[in-house]
């Protein structure tokens, strides 16, 4: 097909955006913008593309041509007329890298990318996440900010809907069986407070019982306790002797009340008990 066969608004129709993009690249003003390095890769990719979209016409018009039994046929139109729009562009970039090459033309230098100093580097990414941080930051007040105007204005909606469907819902009536579930557990309640208290008054009184018992028999053990010590040779004891003679009783009193039986320890630790019984007492 002749070189200019095909224009913008066809070229559209028939492309996806990235082919439509190839195509534009291979018309003034941006063939005339391309590098030698540009050019080469597409060349290399409206090859590919040609030699694909030929190959899709031919596979569909030997289906359409074994489906209708004739061989014109024109179900492939499309796929021929993509096919012959890439076989343009192909062309074009293709004279087009042999008149860089030649040097019948001039071609702009490519320019190189502004590279960061390494030192410079950190300073730089920090500066680039700062900004995005701020962008990401204002778009989620944005956000936050529509939801609650949203929850405000729908809120009393809402609130009103509910109250006016529980207005003109008739109040239900619990049925007995759902009453005696609810009361069942009152129930089982009040008779544990019944049976706690019942066994709070038994552990009582079996105290108290026993208390008194213990306190009979100090009352009968009393005469032991009032006995007098033995007089001394002078005839009046010592009062090292009568507290001596108090404190013997008091053990045997407590021993018997007990019910356990008192055992002496060694007599060369006397010394040590009663050491640390003046230091409990400090």
């Amino acid at each position: 097909m002749a070189a200019a066969s095909f224009t913008k608004a066809q070229a559209k129709a028939l492309c996806d955006n990235k082919e439509y993009d190839v195509f534009l690249k291979s018309i003034s003003p941006k063939l005339n913008q391309l590098t030698g390095v540009e050019l080469k890769d597409l060349v290399d990719y409206s090859r590919k593309l040609r030699d694909q979209w030929r190959d899709v016409a031919r596979k569909q018009r030997r289906s359409t041509q074994s489906a209708k039994g004739q061989r014109q046929t024109i179900a492939n139109a499309r796929s021929a007329d993509k096919a012959a729009l890439f076989e343009q562009v192909h062309n074009a970039f293709n004279e087009r890298l042999k008149d860089v090459q030649t040097g019948a033309v001039e071609i702009p230098k490519g320019q190189r990318p502004a590279s960061v100093p390494r030192k410079d580097r950190k300073i730089v990414t920090r500066a680039v996440r700062s900004v995005n941080k701020t962008r990401l930051k204002d778009a989620k007040q944005k956000i936050n900010k529509a939801r609650r105007i949203l929850e405000k204005t729908t809120q009393p909606q809402q609130e009103s809907e509910m109250a006016t469907s529980n207005s003109k819902a008739p109040a239900k009536k619990p049925s007995p069986k759902k009453a005696a579930l609810k009361s069942a557990p009152a129930k089982v309640a009040v008779k544990k407070a019944a049976v706690k208290k019942a066994s709070a008054s038994k552990s009582r009184s079996k105290k108290l019982a026993k208390r008194a018992e213990i306190q009979s028999t100090i009352a009968g053990s009393s005469n032991v306790a009032t006995q007098a010590p033995k007089p001394s040779a002078g005839g009046v004891p010592s009062k090292k002797a009568r507290n001596r003679n108090l404190n013997a009783i008091a053990s045997k009193n407590r021993t018997k009340v007990g019910g356990s039986t008192r055992i002496k320890a060694h007599v060369s630790s006397a010394g040590r008990r009663n050491q640390s019984r003046r230091d409990a007492k400090n």
